[in-house]
């Protein structure tokens, strides 16, 4: 049986058309394994995982340029070579659609397209990867905008950043993801019985599959977390495979944040048929 936490602070958590229900299908970064392209965090990606794989939730990356425009993408400097933070809007577009060849399709997004693209799809849930301390309070405008409150959660690997995350989306009532340092906090005193839940702020707790950590994770494990109230989020390579993420989904986890969403659309799709 798969004990699934409710959580109280967040609309996400209690929609009414019961479509946000684990397990969770997440593309990170738009999931670009398999893609004919293998560009991350572009509008064909998320397309592709979108309309093709029948995504939940899109895993963004949030960068702030100069002029205060959200663009998504990974890491600050673009293949272009150009610093997101360093240049303007007008700038890093020029210059990546040179580099693209004038293919809109394959630029570097803004948070503003990706919502225009994809309003229509009423039950999508993004997940805000935030790459700054300065573009949490604009993330945060925009959500209010373009009216998305009950589908959005937060995150950083960050640990500075994270805190102002967590200064922000908790009065929205806003889901927020462990960064990694606080991770491995809550982890070792776990492993110690020293850990007091009342500590926890974040809603969602989350593990990098890769071979080290996947041999510490058990059912166990899952469990607690579980009956603190928190959701369990899986990254890594482990959801590459189609018997990494059958261990996963038998442990408990709950939103899997896959690269490759066509293998997990088809995974989960046939575990539904059983």
């Amino acid at each position: 049986a798969h004990h699934h936490p409710s959580m109280s602070s967040s609309a996400l958590f209690h929609r009414d058309d019961n479509s946000f229900f684990p397990p969770i299908h997440a593309s990170h970064r738009g999931g670009a394994l398999g893609h004919h392209d293998g560009r991350e965090n572009t509008m064909k990606t998320y397309r592709r995982a979108v309309h093709d794989c029948k995504t939940q939730v899109l895993e963004i990356d949030l960068h702030l340029t100069r002029d205060g425009v959200i663009m998504l993408n990974h890491d600050t400097v673009l293949d272009n070579g150009m610093s997101i933070r360093a240049s303007t809007f007008d700038k890093v577009r020029s210059t990546d659609m040179s580099f693209f060849h004038q293919d809109m399709g394959r630029v570097t997004p803004t948070l503003d397209e990706v919502m225009h693209e994809f309003k229509d799809v009423p039950n999508l849930v993004y997940f805000f990867d935030m790459k700054s301390v300065e573009a949490v309070p604009v993330a945060c405008e925009a959500i209010k905008v373009h009216g998305i409150m009950s589908r959005v959660m937060f995150g950083a690997i960050d640990h500075a950043i994270n805190q102002e995350v967590l200064k922000h989306a908790k009065p929205m009532g806003i889901p927020v993801a462990c960064d990694i340092q606080t991770m491995q906090m809550i982890f070792y005193r776990m492993m110690k019985g020293q850990l007091d839940p009342g500590i926890i702020q974040h809603d969602i707790l989350g593990f990098i599959a890769e071979p080290g950590i996947m041999a510490m994770l058990t059912p166990d494990i899952f469990r607690r977390i579980h009956d603190m109230g928190k959701w369990i989020a899986i990254f890594g390579p482990a959801l590459n495979s189609p018997e990494g993420i059958a261990s996963l989904l038998d442990l408990g986890a709950d939103i899997l944040f896959t690269d490759d969403p066509a293998l997990l659309r088809s995974v989960l799709d046939k575990r539904k048929q059983l």
